[in-house]
């Protein structure tokens, strides 16, 4: 098992929830199955598509595999993940602005087994979360035709959260519009100089100054993608992003303003680099 594959829980083999401890907290089912690898993805920007070329980065410098190995214990903590039982599930209305999305995809080991559509949204600016992440189940999947990155959206479904990350599960496409105004959003962006290797989460707001080209990783007895990115705030100040797996396959490009949702911050090379793997998501700023 690899640094990026384990996120501090589970996935239920029977709902697809993560979740930590003995049994699902949603159908009681007992699974000791680990986070598995993506192996499909969609179309267009936002869905990490592999591009034509890219190999070798030049800013890397040597990744410490067994020291990131070693790292996920801590990395547990980081994440705190919490279960939420059933019964405190309580039906949710959340607006906001999509920043991603994520298509269907399937578990390496799992073919039979759909994990379901997701958005990434900003929230309003009165709103709880910072961010949320909305999976699409059931006919509400088609919405994800009709709903592109920056559209502004109002869904209503069932909160919970999972591996530490809010959701708000989605089941009838008629819980979710997009709406004619847009609303007034609120990012709650870190300053690029107070993340340290202690910051549990980083949610980062900035423009991307410099794009490295994809290489390979090895990892345990796997090869994994990974993309290094500078990242700048509005204090000019500058970090460097790891986008590992599929998030290496984003199409960012010089000038992009984007959107660091939930990354893990790390030390490497005497400096400290926020990690987007199983953990994080990027996605993209709206104008």
């Amino acid at each position: 098992m690899s640094y990026e594959d384990w996120a501090g829980g589970i996935r239920c083999s029977e709902c697809g929830r993560e979740y930590t401890g003995i049994e699902c907290p949603i159908c009681r089912q007992a699974d000791p199955t680990e986070r598995e690898v993506v192996t499909e993805h969609g179309n267009g920007r936002g869905d990490q598509q592999p591009p034509e070329n890219g190999t070798v980065s030049a800013d890397s410098g040597v990744y410490d595999i067994d020291k990131i190995e070693h790292e996920r214990h801590t990395d547990a903590e980081k994440v705190n993940p919490e279960v939420v039982d059933p019964s405190d599930y309580v039906t949710r209305a959340v607006s906001g602005v999509v920043f991603n999305k994520r298509h269907a995809w399937k578990a390496e080991n799992r073919a039979d087994e759909d994990n379901p559509p997701s958005l990434f949204v900003v929230t309003t600016a009165d709103s709880e979360f910072n961010w949320i992440e909305i999976p699409l189940w059931d006919d509400a999947e088609g919405a994800m035709e009709d709903i592109s990155i920056g559209d502004p959206i109002q869904a209503e479904g069932k909160l919970s959260k999972d591996n530490g990350v809010h959701n708000i599960h989605v089941h009838s496409q008629d819980s979710i519009d997009i709406l004619t105004e847009p609303p007034e959003v609120k990012f709650d962006s870190m300053a690029i100089d107070q993340i340290t290797s202690t910051t549990p989460k980083v949610d980062l707001e900035g423009t991307v100054e410099r794009v490295g080209e994809i290489k390979d990783i090895q990892l345990d007895d796997e090869k994994v993608k990974l993309r290094e990115i500078h990242v700048s705030d509005l204090n000019n100040d500058q970090i460097q992003v790891a986008l590992w797996r599929t998030n290496a396959y984003e199409k960012v490009a010089p000038g992009d303003e984007i959107i660091i949702a939930g990354g893990l911050a790390k030390p490497h090379n005497e400096k400290v680099v926020v990690r987007v793997g199983w953990s994080g998501h990027i996605g993209y700023r709206s104008s």
